[in-house]
This record gives C-alpha cells, structure tokens and sequence, in this order.
C-alpha cells in the first residue's frame, strides 16, 4: 500500500487537506489483507531476509528433503504457532498463525517429518525428528531451502534459537541443538523452549521462526456441492472502500429447506456455505470449512462478522470488527433477492479474525446480463500539473452496476475523458504506449504508464495545465450503447484549497529508505519522505508503509 490520503472531494470543498499523489509510474501492487499483521518487537536480525522465495532444488542440494517421505502421511495438517517475520525496515515482527497448511509424515522406524516448518515461508520441504522415549527430537541445523540472489545460490537452515544476552537477536543454542514435539494421538506440539528459527549457514538468524507450534490433523469437513440442486448465477454486491458498491459473480442453489452459496472466488475449490431457508429467511450458521486454500497457504472457513465503534489509544473512535457464529438473509421473492445488514468474511484459519475476503452488507441478486445506464464515476484523488513535473495525475472508481442496480459487464465498459470540456483522443506520441488512437478507453485497460488500473480505481496521467477534467461511463451492451452522466472536477478550484502546511503547496514528493536509497512511495517497511514546497522550503517526516 502507499502513503497517501485519499481524496475525499466533498470534504475537501469544506477546507480539508490536499492528498499526495503516489510516485510518478510506480507500479500499483495488491496485498492479501492483514486486520492483525502482528506488533514490532525490539529484535534486529543479524541476516535480513527480505521477500524470501526459495529457489528451484538442483541436484547439489542432496540434503534438503524435497520428495515426501515414505510412511504414514497426514497431509492438510491445521497448523498454529507463534512467529516472526522480517520487515523491510530491519525489524522483526512478532504474530500469531493460525489455521496455516501443513503436513507430517510417521515411518515405521520412529522418524518423523514435518512440512513447512517456518509458517511465514512455504518451501514445500520438510526436516526430520525421530523418537526417543516418548519425545521426538528435530536435531539441528538442518538445510530446509536455498534462494537466488544475484547469480549465486544461498543455503539456508533451521536451528533451535534462544535471546542472545542482551536479548536483541536469536542465536543457536549450542547446548540443546534440538526442537522437541511431542505426539498426542497423533497431535504434534512443540515442548521445548526457544524458537525453530531460519538462519544462514552460519547460524545467523533471518528474522523469521516459530515458536508454541502445534500441528494436528484436519477434522473439520467441508460442504462439497451436493447432487440435485439447480444452482443459478446470481450477483453477490457489498459496500466496498470507495464509498461504492462492487459485485462478484457466484451461484444460489435451493432445495428443500437448504440453502447453499458457491463460488464467490476460487479459493472455495466448489464448496459451498449452506444455511436452512425458510420461504423468508435463511439462517447460516458458523464457522463453516470451504477447505484447504493452497495459494494461500490457509484453511479457509466461512464466518459472519460484526462491528462497533470504541476509541482508541487516543481516544479517537475507531471501528472493530470481530468473527461471529451467525449470518441471516431476508428473502423477497418479487426479484429472488436475499439480503443482510452483516458481514460475510471468508476467512484464514478459525480462530483469528484474518480475512481473505470480506462483503459487508451482502445483497444475492439473479445475475442477467443486460443493457443499461452505467452509474457515474467517482473522483477520489488527483495531482496537480506542475511546469517542472511536466504532468498531474487523476483517479477515479468505477461503477460495477448500472442505474437500475444490473451488474455490469466489466468487458463492455468504457470510459470518456473531457479535458477542458473538450471530449479527448488519447494517441502517440504523447500517450506511447496507446497504439491506436483511442477514445473510448476500455475499463480493463492499463498499460501500467499513463493508464494504472488498480481494483476498481483507474489512473490516467495528462500533460498540460488543465482547468477542468471530466468522466463519462460508456457501456456497450447487446448492440446497445448507453452513457453515464459527465462528472467534472474543477482543478483550479481545488488547487485553490488550502492544505495541511499552511497554504504552501507541494512541488515534489521523494522517498527514501533508512539507507538513504531513493524508493517507491509502495515500498513497505518505514521511509523517509521528503517534500519539496513552492517556496523551496523541505519538510521530511518518517512513515510506515503497511
């Protein structure tokens, strides 16, 4: 995510303070979302290990156990722990995993094998124990991956860790060299103290290991898609982050008193979330299992959730939202419609509150494509155009539904921009990358330039001082060409604004790095940012990109 405020433009025109614009061309990426990423610790990895993606196994790395051994294998383990993880900025965070995918292999020689050991990085390898009395023991260090980096192959261990003595890192305990487990029909849990921690081959520590680890079986069943139901596509819409509402394919099956809801995303791998309807209600219970998420790395359950408002540590108030066991729809049958004022969260694991995806407000309606008036576009951020930048910057939403409420074919959506109340071609060579003169720009379309498109935000930079932009929806459905209103954003107006410095205006905004290594304005970890004004003053601050 980037450092930036949002535009709210209704609260702008009351006075409020003017939004940065992100790093010119910086390449918008999307992040699973973290409600609980976890609180800093006071611990400095002696071996940083940014973004770790293990490398493709050669045959020289013989002692890695790459293959699943043989035995008895309990596979889709429901695995928990206590963990860190290494930031960008150097610092080690310390969360909680639950519901994280694993596995364990049992021989008929008292060996065991655990997958994935270090739940912050799946390396899809496994390290080795055997049992001693009634206690396994995992000697270390033993070689779990090896990453790439600039041409040259890195190994890397787990070691039994303990706090250095002035407790600011985790070195190798040399007097226990070893992480025991012990087997609890059939549940594995960690009995030792100290942390099975990634290291370098010398044993220094990367930032990232577990502690408390519990791996047990999964015995939770999932919902598969049962025979007999005539499942319909239907349009799941919730209220999104832009103030909108956005929409996402799925299907509603009814038979009998059951009621069952599928493939709101692929993650669900067909299953379904079921519930008892009643002719006017439906009733879900919760949590329900939609299986393991591969991708992810998660078991993925379904919940209800609610919120309240309380303040925080400052006294400001601030929304919680937390897992329930419950969700209702109402339902009209003058439209087959099903409605509900909660949360629907699909959710990692089932005991923390980790969404994958969350829809708040969900509303099932009958999904039919069809022809209509695409809803308005929704400013919500701009830059202006400076002579030494030589460009501005403008963001707008996108609607997902028509003025009648019908979703709408995000493949048949367009858009027109008006500069100056003049409707604009966009073409080389001021836009390079447009290869054919364009004026109606397709709603999917980025070339991640002059065009970003990020969710349902689009950016669209221009290159001279402008006074007025404006946005038209465009939808060509079925032989059938329907408009939106034009909005317009009076840009004199809004640099007109004063902002949070005083009347100043921001010239430039740069970014650095603890290093002093100019970055992104999406690099995560703590940055500097330096601002540049009009009247060639510079205030720096520091941030923390999430």
């Amino acid at each position: 995510m980037r450092p930036t405020i949002l535009l709210l433009l209704a609260a702008m025109a009351a006075g409020s303070a003017q939004a940065q614009f992100p790093t010119r061309h910086s390449r918008l990426t999307v992040a699973t979302p973290a409600p609980s990423a976890g609180r800093p610790s006071d611990l400095r990895p002696t071996a940083p290990l940014n973004s770790p993606k293990p490398a493709r196994l050669e045959q020289g790395d013989s002692t890695i156990i790459s293959d699943t051994p043989e035995g008895t294998l309990i596979d889709n383990t429901y695995n928990s722990s206590s963990a860190f993880y290494q930031t960008p900025f150097g610092m080690a965070m310390e969360t909680t995993m639950d519901g994280t995918i694993g596995a364990y292999v049992k021989d008929g020689n008292g060996n065991y094998y655990i997958k994935n050991p270090i739940s912050k990085i799946r390396t899809d390898t496994w390290i080795k124990g055997s049992l001693r009395g009634d206690t396994i023991y995992f000697d270390t260090p033993q070689c779990l991956m090896v990453m790439e980096d600039q041409g040259s192959r890195q190994a890397y261990y787990v070691y039994n860790m303990k706090l250095n003595d002035n407790q600011t890192n985790f070195v190798p305990d040399t007097l226990a060299h070893y992480v025991k487990f012990v087997d609890n029909d059939g549940q594995l849990r960690q009995v030792s103290e100290g942390i099975l921690g990634l290291t370098t081959q010398t044993g220094a520590w990367t930032g990232y290991g577990d502690y408390d680890i519990t791996i047990r079986p999964q015995d939770d069943q999932a919902t598969a898609t049962p025979e007999g139901v005539d499942f319909k596509p239907y349009i799941l819409s919730y209220d999104n982050s832009y103030g909108t509402r956005s929409g996402v394919k799925c299907s509603v099956g009814l038979k009998g008193n059951a009621f069952y809801l599928r493939d709101l995303c692929s993650e669900m791998n067909g299953n379904c979330i079921s519930g008892l309807f009643d002719g006017n209600t439906v009733s879900v219970d919760m949590p329900q299992y939609l299986g393991p998420d591969m991708e992810h790395g998660y078991h993925l359950y379904a919940f209800g959730a609610v919120s309240e408002i309380a303040p925080d540590e400052t006294g400001r108030p601030q929304e919680h939202t937390y897992l329930a066991n419950h969700l209702s729809f109402d339902y009209d049958p003058s439209d087959a419609s099903f409605t509900s004022d909660s949360v629907l969260v699909l959710n990692m694991g089932k005991n923390d509150f980790y969404y994958l995806y969350g829809y708040r407000r969900p509303q099932l309606h009958p999904y039919e494509p069809k022809a209509g008036q695409p809803a308005n576009a929704v400013f919500s951020d701009y830059m202006a155009y400076t002579k030494a930048d030589g460009y501005g910057g403008i963001k707008f939403v996108l609607p997902e539904f028509s003025t009648a409420n019908d979703y709408l074919v995000q493949d048949s959506l367009f858009y027109n921009m008006y500069f100056d109340g003049e409707l604009y071609t966009f073409a080389q060579p001021l836009y390079r990358n447009v290869v054919e003169p364009m004026t109606d720009v397709p709603a999917t379309y980025s070339d991640g330039f002059d065009f970003v498109s990020k969710d349902l935000v689009r950016t669209v930079y221009y290159y001279s001082d402008l006074s007025t932009i404006g946005v038209q929806m465009v939808y060509k459905y079925d032989g059938t060409t329907m408009k939106s209103d034009i909005v317009t954003l009076n840009l004199k107006e809004m640099a007109g604004i004063q902002d949070m410095h005083g009347g100043k205006r921001v010239v430039s905004t740069t970014y650095f790095d603890l290093s002093g290594r100019q970055v992104n304005a999406d690099f995560q970890g703590m940055v500097i940012r330096r601002q540049l004004f009009d009247d060639n003053s510079i205030s720096t601050s520091k941030i923390i990109n999430p």
